[in-house]
């Protein structure tokens, strides 16, 4: 987040703020760009992710025919400042935190919770990004509250029953299909805003504040359809939908189609939610903060196989536009389908291409390549981004460059 002024601030008195500080940072990019390029230097993307903050993450080795929902990946990296001095978070499989970013990832176990053994697990991602700029010296707040906000998630999910997933607390679920489920109506990850946001604020006391992105996924076979999503969102921090054109088609060769031309689009993207450049909507402990019902939900929302669902933090949206997402999406998996064929032709395999494709997703393979080219692109002082574009036409001058901050990214891939 950039700045939070307080109400009793004119309007024109915050843009003349943001245009003196727009100023003052065009004069020192050259500065800042020999010190961007010097953390860049000593620190290489691809050892970031051999630090010992993530060697609890477990990865997948074995490739094989399996039954599968989908397949995930979730990371995030801190902003170059926390890099510098050594702050790298934490990662596991399940929860995460880095800066003021937090995640989290959950299935929820159907089988066991409805005793039914023919239901497919609930698939939960929640992100967090405290607003660290409402109140001054709250960085340090804002990724606690952020952190909690996404436990608090954790813990909801870990105790829940019957009557919270189903709709109006019927005790009875059907066999062969979950539209009975509340995730289905949206209900399900507004409640855990609600939980999480009345746990950290009224419970713990927390002072600080954070953005809110909660997903859930469930299966949903019905024509040619294999999952459905609902979200819930608040802010800035949001996900987006990328779909082959062909879904029925394999990969197709880059240089086989025009230049304009992308195998994998973004069908859906969630609005940003802000209350004006750099505010976005937030949860907070501050008496102008949102509430849970000014979120943002999406319901019913359809998805193929092959369907990708990126989740991400503002770092990400803001130094990455979708069409530079799509062509990585595109290169990366055209890159898959070779090595499947070559694959199957020299060792004679059977293995499908979207169980050859899990193996690499859970490695982070296409989630890796996505956080580093925003990285990247938020350390580039001359390249047009996101974020330059919003302060260009903010401080109605030129801005060029991208925005550091902490960047969190969750790729999952529809089998």
């Amino acid at each position: 987040s950039f700045f939070f002024f307080p109400q009793f601030i004119t309007f024109e008195f915050r843009s003349y703020l943001i245009r003196v500080s727009a100023m003052l940072s065009s004069s020192a990019a050259c500065r800042r760009s020999r010190a961007h390029r010097r953390i860049l230097q000593c620190f290489s993307f691809n050892s970031f992710y051999l630090q010992p903050h993530v060697q609890s993450r477990t990865l997948g080795t074995i490739v094989c025919n399996k039954r599968r929902l989908f397949s995930y990946y979730s990371h995030c990296i801190p902003k170059p400042k926390h890099i510098k001095n050594k702050q790298f978070g934490k990662i596991t499989n399940d929860f995460g935190y880095a800066g003021e970013d937090a995640f989290f990832t959950y299935k929820l176990n159907l089988k066991k919770l409805m005793q039914n053994d023919t239901l497919a697990p609930l698939f939960f991602i929640g992100v967090a990004d405290g607003v660290g700029s409402w109140k001054p010296k709250k960085a340090c707040d804002a990724a606690h509250y952020a952190q909690e906000l996404m436990l608090s998630g954790i813990k909801f999910l870990d105790n829940a029953t019957q009557k919270d997933i189903l709709i109006n607390g019927s005790e009875s679920a059907t066999t062969t299909t979950s539209s009975k489920f509340d995730a289905t109506h949206n209900t399900l990850s507004q409640k855990i805003a609600a939980n999480s946001s009345q746990y950290v604020n009224e419970t713990m006391h927390f002072d600080g504040a954070s953005t809110l992105c909660i997903v859930n996924i469930c299966e949903y076979n019905v024509d040619h359809f294999k999952c459905q999503l609902n979200g819930y969102v608040l802010g800035d921090s949001g996900f987006c939908v990328y779909r082959h054109r062909h879904p029925s088609l394999v990969p197709v060769e880059p240089d086989t189609k025009g230049d304009d031309e992308c195998c994998y689009e973004c069908i859906y993207v969630t609005p940003a939610q802000i209350q004006g450049f750099g505010i976005p909507y937030q949860l907070g402990s501050h008496p102008t903060a949102n509430t849970v019902e000014d979120g943002y939900s999406l319901k019913h929302f359809n998805l193929q196989s092959r369907d990708i669902v990126i989740v991400g933090s503002d770092g990400l949206w803001d130094n990455l536009y979708q069409h530079e997402i799509s062509e990585m999406i595109c290169g990366t998996m055209t890159k898959y389908y070779k090595n499947w064929c070559r694959e199957c032709e020299e060792r004679n395999s059977d293995i499908y291409f979207n169980d050859f494709v899990h193996a690499q997703i859970v490695n982070g393979d296409l989630n890796h390549k996505i956080m580093k080219q925003a990285y990247q692109n938020s350390l580039d002082r001359q390249k047009t981004t996101p974020w330059s574009e919003q302060m260009t036409q903010t401080v109605d001058m030129v801005y060029n460059g991208g925005k550091p901050d902490d960047i969190t990214c969750v790729v999952v891939f529809i089998h």
